[in-house]
């Protein structure tokens, strides 16, 4: 997750297209799928969702907030923070 102020600025930072897809670097793309993305929290007010775990990673404060962890992910998904801040 970042802004999308750096969302943007990364789109523009991407390498020229290369023919075969869309312009990578297009902002546009970005204003056309925003409309369309959902926040998960939602999902989780139907029943049967109890087995999923998931994590939010702020690619701008580095930071990991651990949404949903479901027993028995928990090593998991501090393996997969680490992985995330780089810390070995």
């Amino acid at each position: 997750m970042c802004s999308e102020k750096e969302a943007k600025k990364r789109m523009k930072n991407k390498p020229a297209p290369d023919g075969l897809i869309s312009d990578p670097r297009d902002t546009h793309v970005w204003d056309k799928l925003a409309n369309s993305w959902e926040d998960i929290e939602k999902d989780f007010q139907y029943p049967g969702e109890e087995h999923v775990s998931y994590i939010q990673f702020d690619t701008e404060k580095l930071n990991v907030d651990e949404k949903v962890v479901q027993i028995g992910m928990k090593r998991f998904i501090n393996k997969i923070e680490r992985i995330l801040l780089k810390e070995k």
